[in-house]
């Protein structure tokens, strides 16, 4: 949706990994647990990119980055040590986990946790969120910044200018977690004199509107005109890309551009129910 590409190495598990990963999943999400996620907007239940980007809709200023190589940054040893403190069912149990993350977690070669691995983006939010998170989120009401984390992507927003100085605290806080900054995809914004941006994937202009970034919509007018010419096979995923359209879309301010795609899809929806009756 953000129209950008990028290249990494991903790990595919077989199916007897991607069970016992499935298990994994559901023990973190189901534990008890001493930690606070409420920065954390990506890979939990309910979360979404339009959650990522919906405390920062009142605000005008906008800091956003990202961390670089954030999986294969994450230390094993303190990731073993985190999870015996924040999950009470794991306390006493750390040689365990350090051995259970090294055999199951951790690229076969390499640092970190394995890129693909279905659980990496918990483990990672629970790591993320007790070294990070937490001295982010004092930092940022001592200055009333809005914060929120989706995955490995920070955005910082603000009714006042976020100036240099203050950014230059914040990744000395990412630096004390043990994480770095890609500086080279940072940027500041004004959303009042810069226009719209983009928050992955979702557009967001002064005023709090959020939308659907011109890339995708085009797609997406692309895809249901073809399916509406009778390309059959595209209706699932015409449907896909306008379950994003709705989570996402104003649909009482729609542009007239998001209007003509809106009305192309009932009328596709329409024609796909005759087709199956």
């Amino acid at each position: 949706m953000s129209g950008r590409v990028k290249r990494r190495t991903v790990y595919n598990p077989n199916p007897a990994m991607r069970a016992l990963h499935a298990a994994l999943i559901y023990d973190l999400r189901h534990m008890e647990c001493k930690l606070d996620l409420q920065m954390a907007t990506g890979s939990r239940p309910g979360s979404s990119p339009r959650k990522n980007v919906q405390p920062h809709r009142c605000n005008r200023f906008f800091y956003l980055t990202d961390l670089k190589g954030a999986y294969p940054s994450v230390d094993i040893e303190k990731l073993a040590h985190i999870l015996c403190i924040v999950y009470p069912d794991l306390t006493e149990r750390l040689s365990w986990v350090l051995r259970f993350l090294h055999d199951y977690c951790a690229p076969p070669r390499g640092r970190g946790l394995a890129i693909g691995a279905p659980a990496s983006p918990d483990l990672f939010n629970t790591y993320a969120a007790y070294l990070l998170d937490k001295p982010l989120i004092r930092f940022c009401l001592q200055e009333e910044i809005t914060v929120t984390r989706y995955l490995d992507d920070l955005t910082f927003s603000s009714q006042e200018r976020i100036g240099k100085r203050t950014r230059g605290r914040i990744r000395d806080v990412v630096a004390r977690a043990g994480l770095r900054i890609n500086h080279r995809k940072s940027e500041v914004h004004d959303l009042q004199l810069g226009g719209p941006i983009a928050i992955n994937g979702v557009g967001l202009e002064y005023g709090g509107r959020m939308f659907l970034p011109a890339i995708y919509l085009e797609e997406l007018r692309a895809s249901v005109d073809r399916a509406l010419a009778g390309e059959d096979e595209l209706f699932n995923r015409v449907a896909g890309m306008m379950s994003a359209f709705y989570a996402i879309t104003d649909l009482n301010n729609m542009t007239e551009s998001e209007r003509e795609v809106e009305g192309k899809f009932r009328a596709l929806r329409r024609e796909h129910a005759r087709g199956r009756r």
